[in-house]
């Protein structure tokens, strides 16, 4: 019968052997979900094993159902960057190795890891950090801006009704388009190297906005300040609406947070410091101008309109909005410069698709 020693030995080099076959964005996420998790434990709340389960029905739900199409979409701009179809067609034979599945199955689970641990965080902000900083950005802004808050100014000049609605619309379909570009594609890229060093950024990007969010609590302008959007609102129709039913679920939350029939959406969690809207935007538009040029264009754009309507629906700050932008450029140069063998950079042979 073998003494403990060697055993623990052993089991400790099969760990070991097990940790170098992991991922930096796993090995990234299963310390960003002890260490959650840890904290949670700490206040007293228990293991919280149960919101692994809510994760897992919640975000599977919406990653699973885009993977097929993330594939077709992919084959189908590799078929016409080679101008044939076997272009798609080499695409697409990757999908018959198993090793990409494997992969595949792995950064879907990073996916959901990782808005695990954003979802979570967020939603319990106000009793993690209960300190409220609205009211100092807001004055901060104000003297850096010569006496004039940076919200009042776009809302003042977008104030007709006509641009009050294309704001409202645009935003909202922008916002949900980047959310599922990142979970379309991420997964799915031909380019191994590619797709490790996309996931990467995806996950330390969401979580280090998590942990920032504990840090630095703020609820928005909209939720501060309700009277400067309320003039508006019938204009802001669907931010409006959105506003509305998270503020609810943050209401019954302060009150309801521990009974234990309480129920809520795990989603709706309220915090602007930094803005994840405009960096989810961001980083997208970064990798996507990796793949094309003039769809990297496009993506730009699109950071543009979430930038300017974060402000304008009174969703975020000024300073929140560039820090999320900011946050997303530091993350996408920290993954190319660590990880060059991660995600296909100079001499490495790698042709995005």
């Amino acid at each position: 019968m073998p003494t403990p020693f060697p055993t623990f030995l052993r089991a400790a080099a099969a760990g070991l052997r097990a940790a170098r076959s992991l991922h930096f964005f796993e090995i990234w996420l299963l310390g960003m979900v002890a260490a959650m998790h840890l904290l949670f434990f700490a206040k007293g709340w228990g293991p919280m094993a149960w919101t692994f389960g809510v994760s897992l029905q919640v975000v599977g739900r919406m990653v699973l159902p885009v993977l097929p199409a993330g594939m077709v979409l992919t084959a189908l701009w590799a078929g016409l960057r080679a101008r044939s179809w076997r272009g798609a067609v080499r695409c697409a034979r990757a999908w018959t190795s198993p090793a990409w599945w494997g992969l595949t199955l792995r950064i879907w689970l990073a996916i959901v890891l990782t808005v695990h641990v954003y979802i979570w965080l967020k939603l319990n902000v106000p009793f993690l950090n209960p300190v409220i900083l609205d009211q100092a950005v807001w004055q901060w802004e104000e003297r850096l801006f010569f006496g004039y808050s940076p919200n009042l100014f776009f809302l003042e000049l977008f104030s007709r009704p006509a641009a009050l609605q294309a704001v409202d619309w645009t935003y909202a379909k922008v916002f949900k388009a980047g959310l599922y570009i990142a979970m379309m594609f991420f997964p799915v890229l031909p380019s191994r190297r590619l797709r490790i060093a996309c996931v990467t950024s995806y996950t330390v990007l969401w979580t280090l906005g998590g942990w920032l969010h504990v840090l630095l609590p703020a609820l928005g302008p909209c939720y501060w300040f309700p009277s400067v959007w309320q003039p508006h609102a019938e204009w802001l129709r669907i931010t409006t609406a959105s506003q509305a039913a998270l503020l609810k679920n943050y209401r019954d939350l302060m009150v309801f947070r521990f009974a234990a029939d309480f129920q809520y959406n795990p989603l709706y969690g309220v915090a602007a410091i930094p803005s994840m809207h405009n960096a989810n935007q961001a980083l997208v538009a970064l990798w996507v101008m990796r793949l094309s040029r003039p769809l990297g264009l496009l993506a730009w754009g699109g950071v543009a309109v979430i930038f300017i309507g974060s402000i304008v629906t009174g969703w975020h700050y000024l300073v929140d909005s560039v820090a999320g932008i900011l946050l997303a450029w530091g993350v996408f140069a920290a993954v190319r410069r660590w990880l060059p063998e991660e995600e296909g950079g100079a001499g490495s042979g790698v042709t995005p698709p």
